[in-house]
């Protein structure tokens, strides 16, 4: 049968061959998975095998098969597939089917991809982790090993110039096939009723109104709305419903693809959105649902969240009608609700736990950070992946290089938590029971601990050793349906903490429900949980965003378990404003006992400083002798800019403080230390001669006294207030900053208040003076009030 690529396959063929790299852009139904792979194999330029990337299991077996069928050749010889699980191929295979997985491992293992010389990445829309993955590796391996590995991506609904912009700008090659009609049906409204229910009536109604007479093709978002689906309508007389997911057996999923004896309702995930085709369907019915891995904070895990689809993935399932001829999609969204779907799906690397990712470039030899990324995960997410995987003893914490637990942990196909606890288990002899702790990790609803709710009498007594000590080994014991006890119990949970060793939590003291977890973040312990008493869990499921969490599953764990060390840890009591230590046995953050010590003095005096920076003022209290110097200071620098004065108060005083905590634990140390002194080593010696001289404290008068200076403000001239007896003989304003700044002499009457104000002396003796004498003279007789001051001799204090 004719496909509409054939006729373009010559020129993609050629393209390939000419560029290296090809992007292609074809619809569903072009022919573009089962055509242009087996005609790579005639081109002359090839040189080994073709592979193809599928994003599924069933896709990978289903073309393989179909390409088989096609080109009459036995599958497991001319073409193969390699899924998880299962294989068929051999030495003469020559056109391999493989999942985007399968690609990674077989990288690990042989980065050259000898005997390979083309890759085929299709349905490269998905972006799943694997084939961004896939993709990076490929081009690094094209890059450095093989410039003659040619790299070919395929989808119907591919933005395409960014990939071929990766790819070294490489031809895009799109086939715009006209699609045969299809009729869009919508809902006139939301619906109330459950999905199933709504899917079960729309069913009932195709069957009974659709013109093309062919099979219907169902999309729900998961297997258990397939399984409700199929209940609903087991009473169907005129069609026969079968179920299409990933987890059927083989031949259950190869039946669903067939064409059957009857009219068929193929009740099918997302798996049949892409590459594979479900033979004689002409009705499509849509959901507008998809359970896509997401990171669950939690329980550290990817879980399947249930989301509505992107636009891009509606078009893909509506072309499901009309690959054979007219068709009709039933969408169960309103019309008005079309408008607000996302236009595509967000990359998985976008949505997932990196910490696989991360082990796989690291045991690749490549940093996540600066990896080539077509589409760069978020730095933190990365960050954080990185950090998880030291924890779990899978990266060295300083090198970042994979141990060889690492590379263990990456044989398995799990997440590196759950391989770090079958490795555990493997060691400690119980590999049975640590599968079965996997399993329960990985499914949510065997966790949840809705099955206790209200009903506390289906709690184990507390006598239980197990139950007594752990949710999630009494969830175990309910799966298994069998008891442990005594020691038994403890392999058991040090399982737990080898796949949670983030998850650490220490009881508050006094609290038995609250308790701090590695990196800060309170918790609050489930009322129903068993290891309320416990000082110290693994928090194996945390649900809530606030300032304190719940921990909804929680195991107990032993302290002699963890790997600590012990560290003196200092702090700053404000109370007695004093810098304390304390000796820590510490895992990660969380400080398991405490005993008082002595502070280390460097540290001491570190944090000492650092606190007594926030406010030096308030630390340092700094006496009337320190306030004058920083005064003169602040006068100076703006008198005498050349200078190049340090500026600011605070600045100053923080300045000092390194030196002045040495050996100090306190505040009351650090205000009986010399800070004079220490503000004076702020100065270099050509500014301390200038301060002294330019800006003194103290400034000698005629009278032989030494009176001080008032630095009121740097703004205004420094204040010399004196009686003005000590004047006698005197014209010339002192003045100061290199003779440009007259100080202002406030000139005292005997009761200490000012006669004059002035920074003219030699206009106050021959102009103010003689009219103030009189009156001086009857007020304060026993003061000289000489005729000619100017004559005079100074007198200390004005007393003749």
């Amino acid at each position: 049968m004719a496909l509409p690529i054939d006729a373009l396959l010559p020129e993609l063929v050629a393209a390939a061959g000419a560029r290296g790299n090809l992007v292609v852009v074809a619809p569903p139904g072009t022919g573009k998975t089962t055509r242009l792979p087996p005609a790579l194999l005639s081109a002359a330029w090839l040189s080994g095998q073709v592979w193809l990337l599928e994003p599924r299991r069933l896709a990978a077996r289903a073309a393989a098969a179909r390409i088989a069928e096609e080109r009459g050749w036995t599958l497991g010889h001319e073409v193969g597939f390699h899924v998880r699980f299962e294989r068929r191929y051999h030495a003469a295979t020559r056109l391999l089917v493989l999942t985007e997985g399968i690609l990674t491992r077989r990288l690990l293992d042989d980065p050259a991809l000898e005997g390979v010389g083309a890759v085929v990445l299709d349905e490269f829309h998905e972006r799943s982790v694997h084939s961004d993955l896939g993709l990076a590796l490929l081009k690094e391996v094209q890059r450095e090993l093989r410039p003659d590995l040619r790299l070919i991506v395929m989808s119907a609904t591919l933005q395409a110039e960014p990939v071929a912009a990766y790819l070294g700008g490489c031809p895009i090659l799109r086939l715009n096939n006209e699609p045969h009609p299809l009729e869009t049906c919508y809902l006139p409204a939301p619906p109330r009723d459950p999905l199933t229910a709504v899917a079960a009536r729309t069913v009932r109604r195709a069957l009974r109104d659709d013109p093309h007479a062919g099979d219907l093709l169902v999309f729900l978002p998961g297997a258990g709305e397939i399984a409700r689906a199929t209940e609903l309508l087991a009473d169907l007389a005129d069609a026969e419903v079968v179920p299409l997911h990933g987890s059927l057996p083989s031949a259950a999923q190869d039946r669903a693809l067939r064409a059957g004896e009857r009219r068929r309702v193929v009740l099918s995930t997302n798996v049949a959105e892409t590459s594979v085709t479900v033979a004689g369907v002409r009705t499509v019915i849509d959901s507008g649902q998809v359970r896509l891995p997401r990171h669950d904070p939690r329980t550290g895990l990817d879980r399947l969240e249930l989301t509505r689809i992107s636009a891009a993935s509606a078009d893909q399932r509506a072309g499901r009608a009309a690959r054979l001829g007219p068709g009709r999609v039933y969408r169960l969204w309103t019309a008005a609700e079309q408008a607000s779907l996302a236009t595509a799906t967000p990359p998985e690397l976008r949505r997932i736990d990196l910490a696989p990712v991360v082990l796989t470039l690291r045991c690749w030899g490549r940093d996540p950070q600066t990896f080539d990324w077509l589409e760069a995960p978020e730095r933190g997410a990365l960050a954080s992946a990185e950090q998880l995987l030291v924890r779990l003893g899978a990266l060295d914490p300083l090198s970042r290089h994979p141990t060889t637990l690492g590379r263990e942990l990456l044989a398995l196909p799990l997440h590196p938590r759950l391989a770090r606890l079958l490795v555990a288990a493997r060691a400690a002899g119980c590999a049975r029971e640590g599968a079965t702790l996997a399993a329960l990790l990985s499914e949510r609803d065997l966790l949840a601990p809705a099955a206790l709710a209200g009903d506390p009498t289906r709690r184990r007594p507390a006598a239980d050793p197990i139950s007594a000590r752990s949710d999630l080994l009494e969830r175990l014991e309910r799966f298994e349906e069998a008891e442990r006890r005594g020691q038994a119990a403890a392999p058991l949970l040090r399982l737990v903490l080898s796949a949670f060793p983030d998850r650490v939590v220490l009881r508050r003291e006094g609290e038995r429900d609250r308790g701090r977890l590695v990196g800060g973040r309170g918790v609050v312990l489930d009322p129903r949980s068993a290891v309320r008493d416990e000082p110290l869990y693994v928090a194996v499921e945390v649900d809530g965003a606030g300032r304190e969490a719940r921990v909804l599953v929680a195991s107990a764990i032993d302290p002699a378990w963890l790997s600590t060390r012990e560290e003196q840890q200092l702090s700053f009591d404000e109370a007695t404003e004093r810098v304390v230590a304390s000796r820590c046995r510490l895992y990660e953050d969380l400080c398991l006992h405490r005993a008082p010590v002595t502070p280390d003095p460097t540290r001491a005096a570190t944090l000492l400083a650092e606190h007594a920076a926030r406010d030096p003022r308030r630390a340092l209290q700094p006496s009337p002798a320190v306030d004058t110097w920083l005064a003169r200071l602040r006068w100076l620098r703006r008198a005498l800019p050349e200078l190049e004065l340090p500026a600011g108060d605070d600045t100053l005083l923080a300045r000092c403080l390194p030196a002045l905590c040495h050996h100090q634990t306190s505040f009351a140390e650090l205000r009986r230390a010399d800070l004079l002194a220490a503000l004076g080593q702020l100065l270099s010696a050509e500014q301390a001669r200038a301060l002294a001289r330019e800006a003194p404290e103290l400034l000698q008068v005629p009278s032989g006294r030494h009176v001080p200076l008032a630095y009121r403000d740097e703004k205004s001239p420094p204040v010399l207030a004196l009686p003005l007896q000590e004047l006698f003989g005197c014209t010339q304003t002192p003045r100061l900053a290199r003779n440009r700044q007259p100080v202002l002499l406030e000139l005292l009457a005997p009761n200490g208040r000012p006669v004059q104000v002035t920074q003219d002396l030699a206009s106050f003796w021959h102009q103010t003076y003689p009219q103030l004498r009189p009156a001086l003279q009857r007020r304060y007789p026993k003061h000289a009030w000489p005729d000619d001051p100017l004559s005079a001799r100074p007198v200390a204090r004005g007393r003749r």
